[in-house]
C-alpha cells in the first residue's frame, strides 16, 4: 500500500487483483457414427472398431493417428464436386474427435450403432440381410442337362439330350411349387427355390417329381406294339404276376384284368392308342 501525503489530502492505493488457481484438464467425451466395415485409410481392411460388434463401445484414443487406424478417415460427402456442409451423412464427429486429439492428447469416442452407408439414397428398394441359409444359383454357369430314350433300337441314336426349364420367381406360387401354366407337356424343369433342386417333368398338364411314384405311374413301361388293337388274348407276366385273357379279349377286358392286381407299381392305362404298363 502507497501513501500519499499532500496539505490536506490522504491517498491510499490499494491492490485488490487475485487470481484463480488452475483446475484439473478435463476429458470429452464425442460420440460419433461412421460407416460399417469402412475401408481402412491404410488403403487394405477395415479399420477395428467400425465392424457391428465395436459400436456402442467405449473407447479412450490419445493420437490422432491411433483414431485414423480404429475408425478409417472422416468421409464427408460432395455432389459433382461441391461440398455437402451439413449433410447429414458426413462424419463430423470423427473429423471432432480428430480436431480435438490436435490440441491434447486424451478423449472418449463412443460409436453408435448406425451405419451411415446404410442411408446412402438408392434407386432401389433397401433390403436387410440375407436370412441363414439362403443360398444363390448361378444360373450363367451352371450347366443342366437329361437324357431321355426315344425308344431307337440302335444304341448310339436311343437317348436324345434335352434341356430343362428354370423356374423363374413367377413360374412358382407361394409355396414355391410350379405352377400348371409354366412350360409344356414333356418339359423338363429344374426349381432352384428349393433345397433338394429336384428335376420335374411335366405330364398332361402337371408338373411331377422325376423318380416319384406318381412319375412312374404317368410313365409306360411296357408299350405294345399294336395301336387300337381289336382284341388280345394270351397270358402274360407283370412283376411276376401272371395275368391270363380271355380268347379275344378287348383292351377294356385286359385292363379290368389288371386293375384286379394288388401287387405294387403295376400301373395300366391306354397311352397313344397302345396298351402300356
Amino acid at each position: 500500500m502507497a501513501i500519499l501525503n499532500s496539505t490536506g489530502v490522504d491517498v491510499q492505493i490499494i491492490n485488490e487483483s487475485f487470481y484463480g488457481s488452475g483446475g484439473a484438464g478435463t476429458v470429452p467425451l464425442i460420440v460419433i457414427a461412421t460407416a460399417t466395415n469402412k475401408a481402412s485409410a491404410s488403403g487394405s481392411g477395415i479399420p477395428e472398431y467400425t465392424t457391428d460388434a465395436q459400436a456402442g463401445v467405449l473407447r479412450e484414443m490419445t493420437a490422432q493417428r491411433d483414431l485414423l487406424a480404429k475408425y478409417g478417415t472422416p468421409l464427408f460427402w460432395q455432389s459433382q464436386g461441391t461440398p455437402l456442409h451439413g449433410y447429414e451423412l458426413n462424419e463430423v464427429g470423427l473429423h471432432q474427435a480428430w480436431s480435438v486429439l490436435g490440441v491434447q492428447n486424451k478423449a472418449y469416442v463412443l460409436r453408435a450403432g448406425i451405419d451411415l452407408a446404410a442411408l446412402v439414397p438408392s434407386d432401389s428398394a433397401p433390403v436387410g440381410q440375407p436370412v441363414n441359409g439362403t443360398y444363390w444359383f448361378d444360373l450363367s454357369t451352371t450347366a443342366f442337362g437329361v437324357f431321355r430314350s426315344n425308344g431307337n433300337a440302335n444304341p448310339g441314336y436311343a437317348w436324345g439330350t434335352v434341356t430343362p426349364l428354370v423356374a423363374g420367381p413367377t413360374d412358382v406360387d407361394t409355396s414355391n411349387v410350379l405352377k400348371s401354366t409354366f412350360g409344356a407337356n414333356g418339359d423338363f424343369a429344374i426349381n432352384p427355390r428349393t433345397t433338394g433342386n429336384i428335376l420335374h417333368e411335366k405330364i398332361a398338364g402337371a408338373w411331377l417329381a422325376v423318380g416319384t411314384t406318381q412319375w412312374a405311374a404317368a410313365k409306360p413301361t411296357v408299350i405294345t406294339g399294336i395301336a387300337n388293337p381289336a382284341a388280345v388274348s394270351g397270358v402274360f407276366t407283370i412283376n411276376g404276376t401272371a395275368i391270363s385273357t380271355l380268347t379275344s379279349a378287348a383292351p377294356a377286358a385286359v385292363i379290368a384284368a389288371v386293375n384286379a392286381i394288388t401287387q405294387a407299381r403295376v400301373f395300366r392305362r391306354l397311352w397313344s392308342t397302345m396298351l402300356s404298363f
